[in-house]
């Protein structure tokens, strides 16, 4: 039976170069609950400052393309990992 709790959609920010993956796995039940209740799930990748090779600078256009397109290869191999492609 599917709860009414109140919202349809959620964003999930992922740090996807995270090395500690402890809290991916803690997510998994708490997204699966919210798929099973109608939620969509979006999971959003975040820039954390320090993760990735700075040396371009993160204002360079060619930097955040590199970057945008690393990420979401990696968003897509952590939710096929964790088993909640759901959210893809």
């Amino acid at each position: 039976m599917k709860e009414n709790i109140g919202f349809k959609r959620v964003l999930w920010p992922v740090d996807v170069f995270a090395e500690d993956k402890k809290n991916f796995e803690s997510s998994k039940n708490i997204l699966r609950f919210l798929n099973s209740n109608g939620v969509k799930v979006e999971p959003i990748y975040v820039l954390v400052p320090g993760k990735m090779d700075m040396l371009a600078g993160p204002s360079s256009p060619e930097w955040m393309e590199a970057y945008r397109k690393a990420a979401q290869e990696k968003i897509v191999e952590l939710l096929k990992k964790l088993k909640i492609d759901f959210c893809l």
